[in-house]
């Protein structure tokens, strides 16, 4: 991505999701694909069931991207909200 994508990306998005912006470019592509796997999941409400570990997860949760959904108990599948 050149300078000038950058500059449009972050002068088009509002001031409050810059940081959103700034923990997503500093992602493994291994993360990276994941989080894309969550978003292109996640449905209307902005949750979405992950099946893999808790683990996997792990840098996401610590990141404040995504959040796991207490109003389900979770065993093997993790719901998370994006």
């Amino acid at each position: 991505m050149g300078t000038s994508d950058k500059e449009h990306i972050l002068q088009s998005i509002p001031n409050r999701e810059k940081e959103t912006y700034y923990r997503l470019t500093k992602l493994n592509i291994k993360e990276k694909h994941l989080m894309w796997e969550l978003i292109r999941n996640t449905n209307i409400e902005g949750v979405t069931v992950y099946r893999g570990t808790k683990e996997n997860l792990h840098h996401l949760f610590l990141l404040q991207l995504v959040t796991l959904n207490c109003n389900i108990k979770c065993n093997t599948l993790c719901e998370t909200t994006i």
